[in-house]
């Protein structure tokens, strides 16, 4: 488990005491869920925010859609639709607190971890701003967008499948501790 600052400690957002101390292995899963406490330590900044249950659909379309395996080779993912969960993080100012950004350019990748050190998700970016229903742009302070694990996992395993011998394998399994 990373170190986490004393401003991003779950009880700073009345959510209990951190569970797992750092240094800790991160050994097993979890799944993202409605009100609970998240950490995020990406490359440029450790972050900690409350999964809101608003989730997020992201259609992949055009170049969106490709990617690139270890080698380099552009790999089309086709028509690919996820579902993001949105993670808020806020700051004090003053007497009040007002949301800030859950992660910055460079951190998309990073774990998300619950305070019990299950491995939840993986942040992707933020959405900075919508198109209500009524056609109104909301501008939002970067919530943060993360994957559940279950569906890494799941896309991870089949997009590893290989045809062998006529007969697709199947694919990669993802474990911890790594």
């Amino acid at each position: 488990m990373p170190e986490v600052p004393k401003a991003s400690e779950p009880p700073s957002y009345e959510h209990g005491i951190l569970i797992m101390p750092s240094g800790c292995a991160l050994e097993s899963f979890g799944r993202l869920k409605r009100g609970n406490w998240y950490l995020r330590v990406g490359r440029t900044s450790t972050r900690a925010g409350i999964c809101n249950g608003v989730l997020t659909t992201c259609n992949w379309v055009g170049s969106d859609r490709y990617r690139f395996d270890e080698n380099g080779n552009q790999v089309d993912l086709g028509d690919w639709t996820t579902k993001e969960h949105l993670i808020l993080d806020r700051t004090t100012q003053g007497e009040k607190d007002i949301q800030c950004e859950f992660g910055w350019p460079g951190d998309s990748g990073s774990l998300v971890i619950d305070q019990h050190g299950k491995v939840c998700g993986l942040y992707y970016g933020n959405a900075t701003s919508w198109i209500s229903p009524e056609s109104v742009t909301i501008k939002h302070a970067s919530a943060g967008l993360a994957m559940d694990m279950t569906e890494v996992r799941k896309g991870i395993r089949l997009r590893t499948r290989e045809l062998v011998e006529g007969r697709k394998t199947p694919g990669s399994i993802v474990r911890l501790p790594f």
